[in-house]
């Protein structure tokens, strides 16, 4: 669900090299060159344009000279973190290049810091959970330290029920770590912000929409003035704290946090844009593109401008167990909620579900706007229902334990 990004750097005039080490091929044709490469041993010559792969002994000269580097996945922020600092071009910093994608280590970075995190520890072996539970039972998340899209998240209580899902979550890390961390009960946000030169330039809170425990795969997205207004401004300040700690410099950052009884705790972090749609609903509700900053960002060119906007633009995946049906037209989908703009099906036809464990297999989504918040929930939520009937899917329900109701936000703002 990336295309959005290779659209806004053609309308940019900016030629995108991609390097991409898996098999599929989605964004190809959608970029100047193409390179299907090991991406742990790249390395990049700024002057004139080289990209060399050890791993393979290919090179491939662009004529012409590289002006930035830039990742879309948690797995290539770090590399590209790097790349950028060994180049010096304008990039997250050193600590993202240095700590990255794990998990453990951006907690240590947070550590004795004014940001509230998840007590969290580090997982490799079971004596690692048995201190983890030193003090008795209690709600806690297992999960691979280097992970993403809500793979392999475990909800346990026990010692015992954390090792016997311990060797699943270590297969699932290409490193073979991974952290355990406090459940704490509250609402999900992520935190959307560009960064430049280490201050805040735009932060944007997106209200998530989860099946809760024990996946939480994200089922909803929503960005909305009524929440800027009522958080915005503790979110920022919170934001400000984690760019300050984890010596953010040029950036766009998708912070996923809780909002809890205490105030904002850090979940996790990545220094790229999010991905969900989340990018599509900021422009529609705010006037950013994220991925146009995340492009000035990496290339050192000046902030974009904002487009005045106003209005609550969301998403809901449809998501659920099942052969996917043949489906000729959304048209009928979608025609009775005057709010959805544009939806989509993510699996062929014949393509079977068994489970939902991580956000990709989601198989399709509406996506829309409205003026009022309550039209377009009921919107999202008949479209979706609506869509994975014509799918023939059983839909996977949200989570209905939620400390505050989306569309009747209590007065939080003393726990800012």
């Amino acid at each position: 669900m990336r295309e959005a990004f290779f659209c806004t750097a053609a309308r940019m005039g900016v030629a995108v090299v991609l390097v991409d080490e898996d098999v599929h091929d989605r964004y190809d044709r959608m970029c100047d060159v193409s390179l299907s490469w090991p991406a742990d041993d790249l390395e990049i010559s700024r002057a004139d344009g080289l990209l060399t792969s050890s791993a393979i002994g290919r090179s491939c000269r662009l004529g012409g000279p590289l002006n930035g580097v830039t990742a879309l996945s948690d797995r290539g922020m770090t590399l590209a973190a790097e790349l950028a600092a060994r180049q010096s071009l304008p990039g997250p910093g050193r600590a993202v290049a240095n700590a990255g994608q794990d998990k453990a280590a951006v907690r240590k970075l947070t550590e004795g810091t004014s940001c509230r995190a998840i007590r969290a520890r580090a997982i490799s072996e079971d004596s690692d959970i048995w201190s983890f539970f030193g003090d008795g039972p209690r709600l806690a998340v297992l999960k691979p330290a280097d992970g993403s899209g809500s793979a392999s998240i475990h909800l346990v209580s026990t010692a015992e029920a954390a090792s016997a899902r311990l060797a699943e979550v270590l297969a699932s890390s290409r490193n073979r770590r991974a952290v355990l961390e406090d459940y704490l009960a509250g609402d999900e946000y992520s935190i959307e912000v560009v960064v430049r030169a280490g201050r805040r330039l735009h932060c944007v809170l997106t209200r998530k929409v989860t099946s809760g425990p024990p996946h939480h795969i994200e089922l909803q997205h929503v960005v909305s003035p009524d929440q800027q207004a009522t958080y915005g401004t503790g979110a920022a300040a919170f934001a400000d704290r984690l760019i300050g700690a984890l010596g953010v410099a040029d950036c766009v950052l998708h912070i996923e946090a809780k909002l809890t009884a205490d105030g904002w705790a850090l979940v996790e972090i990545a220094f790229r844009p999010a991905g969900g749609m989340i990018c599509e609903l900021v422009w529609r509700a705010c006037g950013i593109n994220l991925y146009e900053e995340q492009i000035r960002a990496a290339l050192g060119l000046p902030p974009g401008s904002v487009t005045g906007t106003s209005g609550h633009a969301g998403v809901r995946f449809v998501t659920g167990t099942g052969q996917v049906a043949r489906l000729s037209s959304l048209w009928p989908v979608i025609e009775p909620f005057p709010s959805i703009e544009h939806a989509d099906v993510t699996f062929v036809h014949g393509f079977v579900i068994d489970a939902v464990t991580a956000n990709w297999w989601r198989a399709g989504y509406v996506l829309g706007m409205a003026e009022r918040l309550s039209t377009l929930l009921d919107d999202l939520a008949g479209a979706a229902t609506a869509m994975a009937d014509a799918l023939g899917l059983i839909a996977v329900p949200p989570a209905t334990e939620r400390s505050q109701p989306l569309n009747g936000l209590p007065d939080l703002r003393s726990h800012q």
